[in-house]
């Protein structure tokens, strides 16, 4: 975290992942994360040009990821 706001939960609605200029993921499971969470996060990223830094490792990125609404910003496929 940088600046001055403490973020304390993650962004549930548009308006808060508006917030952010770039969003960066680690090796994390997507069910951190709700199906609308993710959904809002495709859309900021691809709609409203936020950027995105995916870690990937050895857990869950990337195969975790395909089949959720951000699989298709995945960068190559699953065979």
């Amino acid at each position: 975290q940088e600046g001055d706001i403490e973020v304390d939960a993650l962004p549930d609605s548009p308006e808060r992942w508006a917030e952010f200029d770039a969003i960066i993921l680690g090796d994390v499971s997507p069910d951190v994360f709700t199906f609308d969470q993710l959904t809002q996060m495709r859309d900021h990223i691809a709609q409203r040009g936020a950027g995105l830094l995916w870690i990937a490792g050895p857990g869950s990125t990337p195969t975790a990821w395909f089949d959720t609404p951000l699989g298709d910003l995945i960068p190559f496929t699953k065979d």
